[in-house]
């Protein structure tokens, strides 16, 4: 019976349309206007666009993602495709990995709308994708220190800083982001392929066993998307369809470009020119971060935000705050990690509080006085 689902022509549609669903209602800040933290367009122009476009564009969003996982229709995935496009050139903060990759699964389905086979040749290929250059991306000090040592083994599994700190037990974390490299490549390799999905499926338990309810409950727009990538990978391991993978189903004529964009345009981001959620940076460690310091004036109604957990800390004054931590407390995701966007956040700041006074500092982990710069 549970192989009976698993081959259902549409299953993989429906499914990746429920959480995607799922996604878009826990983050229902981002897609409105009406909040504190400012729209980012790509283009100052949309700034014009009034809020109740934002709203008009995310309930058609729900309706359309809601009928989806009843009702199969490629006129209807279209016509989501475009709202989320439109969506998502109203604010870069949108352009988060998982909303990135629902949007290329989405192209996916109406490329190949009735071609069973080549959907999940591609929903495997997406997938080693993503392990592949999520493991590149964490081969960095910020990962070792905010992710392995700091979140893994303080925070969740209680250990004492003096064993944290040890230079050994430090660089052990570089074990994993090998692990998901060469689980990445093992899609590719009949031998090890069984072998690197259920280590995968490991994985993702393990992420949401520290990250969900019953934990530091932290992060929770990518509860969700993990528990998708879970039901990716069963489905390969109950179809088997990662035996008949063919990398020729994925090169046609109308599918090579997206192959291009998802398989080949991360390698941009290592030499700055790919953003870094289109790039797989998944708790990387390696992104920038932004802080806003107010030295005087600093507006009541976003005070709350102000009063946060903020860690590392460069403000000098009382008033400041990490965005990331402001983020994903009010729309629920952290703002694009760009230093055009942070540009971007500066200056709505100081055209919307214009009495207030402050400083706005980028800086990237471990922090040190090499590593932060002042938005001037």
């Amino acid at each position: 019976m549970l192989k009976q689902l698993f081959i259902n022509k549409n299953y993989l549609l429906k499914v990746t349309c429920l959480f995607w669903l799922i996604g878009k209602v826990l983050s229902y800040k981002l897609w409105l206007a009406d909040r504190f933290f400012p729209i980012i367009p790509p283009f100052d122009f949309l700034l014009q666009v009034p809020s109740f476009i934002h709203t008009i564009l995310f309930t058609g969003s729900l309706l359309l993602l809601f009928f989806s996982i009843f009702f199969a229709n490629k006129k209807i995935l279209i016509a989501l495709l475009f709202i989320e496009i439109l969506s998502c050139f109203l604010d870069q903060n949108r352009w988060q990995p998982w909303q990135y990759q629902y949007v290329i699964t989405l192209f996916i389905f109406i490329i190949n709308f009735s071609d069973t086979i080549k959907i999940n040749n591609w929903i495997l290929l997406i997938c080693a994708a993503t392990y592949f250059y999520s493991g590149l991306q964490k081969f960095n000090p910020g990962f070792l220190a905010i992710v392995w040592q700091d979140t893994f083994l303080h925070r969740f599994f209680k250990l004492p800083m003096h064993i944290v700190n040890h230079k050994l037990v430090a660089n052990i974390g570089y074990v994993l982001p090998m692990l998901e490299v060469v689980s990445g490549i093992s899609f590719f390799i009949k031998r090890f392929q069984k072998i690197a999905i259920i280590f995968l499926i490991a994985m993702h338990l393990l992420i949401l066993a520290i990250i969900g309810p019953w934990s530091l409950v932290f992060n929770i727009i990518v509860w969700p998307w993990n528990v998708l990538m879970i039901f990716y990978l069963v489905h390969f391991v109950v179809t088997k369809s990662y035996q008949t993978f063919t990398i020729k189903s994925v090169l046609t004529r109308r599918n090579i470009t997206l192959a291009i964009v998802w398989c080949c345009f991360p390698l941009l981001n290592f030499i700055g020119y790919w953003d870094n959620f289109m790039s797989c940076s998944l708790y990387s460690g390696r992104i920038p971060n932004m802080e806003i310091c107010v030295e005087e004036n600093l507006p009541k109604e976003i005070q709350p935000f102000f009063q946060l957990r903020n860690k590392p800390k460069i403000c000098t004054s009382n008033n400041g705050v990490n965005i990331q931590v402001w983020g994903m407390n009010e729309i629920l995701v952290p703002p694009l990690p760009q230093v055009r966007v942070y540009k971007k956040v500066k200056e709505a700041f100081q055209k919307k509080y214009p009495t207030m006074k402050a400083r706005y500092f980028v800086y990237w982990l471990p922090k040190s006085q090499e590593n932060y710069m002042e938005l001037k």
